[in-house]
């Protein structure tokens, strides 16, 4: 009796893991036929002058670049050395990398707020957005997606530790870590997550200073590590082309400003909804925007709280971590004119939505507490 009652939950797990991975390769149906484009070509032939995959993890991989991400190609090279230049196949692997993604965001957000079906609600909704999806369809995302799976990975591994202090969950939160920032530097982001999941005081620990916030120094080490080791590997020179025309300040400052303002673009997509679509959209966006409103009279805990805060620190730290590249790239993006420009650029949003993601969690269902009847309803209409 046991085990037929433990099933049908089972079940829907694997049927929940289903939905989500076949909305991920139903939505990219029709980048499955692309060809590569822009920096793919350059990523391709990249793994060709390489004998060793590892060499990257210690020798500079891209003369004059600024980028550290050693792990990102060797999935690069051994990807090259499966599919040759066949688009299609580069092209399933990044679907596979999204789905990964997807799952993942779905397990850490069951274990933050308790609630399946409003963490796979908020997993499908990730999975299908045109943020996602536009950053899966560049090949040359791949650093990203493979960051971002195990970032949520380590994610998962520092809630568990802010629950049980288990020396193997603190060990496996920094391991992925240092993984991911061998992926792309963008994991910085999400251990800024970890830091405030770490340092945020609990029901049960309600002080400020315990083992749990003397942790958060590990987390410093290991990004002051990779910092120590990436400057030994790249060398000094390579700023001087990206601050040709516009001092650091000016790029800061004019890349936040880019960022916040086409932030609304990517998330609603108003520029590209017109008539019928854009009332439907508005609708929907009023019932949501109800049902976080019923859903913040909950009881506001100190759980609730730090996931809050943490999915802040998410969203904001991304948008930091990439200010070189907005102030160059989303400055003269003019969002809804050219549809490639609006794909190639959404990468720039994903790590901030993960962090959307987590906030949302948050505010709509936490602590087990299930949405009644009338909820789910608005919520599927949202």
């Amino acid at each position: 009796m046991k085990s037929s009652r433990g099933m049908p939950g089972l079940g829907m797990g694997v049927v929940r893991a289903i939905v989500l991975v076949g909305a991920v390769f139903l939505a990219l149906r029709g980048a499955l036929t692309g060809s590569f484009i822009f920096d793919d070509y350059a990523l391709l032939a990249l793994p060709r002058f390489l004998d060793n995959p590892l060499q990257p993890f210690w020798h500079q991989h891209v003369e004059g670049g600024l980028h550290y991400r050693p792990l990102g190609v060797l999935l690069w090279w051994l990807s090259e050395r499966l599919f040759g230049a066949d688009a299609y196949l580069h092209y399933l692997l990044n679907a596979a990398l999204l789905s990964a993604v997807v799952l993942a965001l779905w397990r850490l957000l069951v274990r933050l707020v308790g609630a399946e079906g409003s963490a796979f609600a908020i997993a499908f909704a990730f999975a299908v957005h045109p943020i996602a999806i536009g950053t899966t369809v560049w090949l040359s995302n791949r650093y990203e997606l493979l960051a971002s799976v195990l970032g949520l990975l380590a994610l998962s591994q520092a809630w568990e530790y802010r629950q049980t202090r288990r020396a193997g969950a603190l060990l496996g939160t920094l391991l992925l870590f240092a993984l991911g920032l061998c992926a792309k530097e963008n994991t910085a982001a999400l251990i800024s997550a970890a830091f405030v999941f770490w340092w945020w005081p609990s029901a049960e620990r309600p002080g400020w200073l315990d083992r749990r916030q003397l942790a958060c120094l590990w987390l410093v080490a290991v990004f002051a590590a990779w910092l120590l080791v990436r400057h030994w590997v790249l060398p000094a020179t390579g700023t001087e082309q990206l601050f040709a025309y516009k001092s650091p300040w000016v790029l800061f400052s004019e890349g936040m400003a880019a960022w916040f303002l086409k932030l609304p673009s990517y998330l609603f997509l108003w520029p590209r909804l017109g008539g019928v679509t854009a009332t439907l959209f508005g609708l929907g966006a009023l019932g949501l925007l109800l049902l976080v409103w019923s859903a913040s009279r909950r009881p506001w805990g100190r759980e609730r709280v730090a996931l809050i805060m943490a999915g802040l620190a998410l969203i904001a730290v991304a948008a930091l971590v990439q200010w070189p590249r907005t102030g160059l790239v989303l400055m003269n993006l003019h969002f809804g004119v050219d549809t490639l420009e609006d794909v190639l650029a959404a990468r720039h949003y994903f790590m901030s939505a993960l962090g959307m993601a987590m906030v949302m969690a948050a505010l709509l269902a936490f602590a087990g507490q299930a949405m009644t009847l009338r909820q789910r309803l608005l919520a599927g209409l949202s």
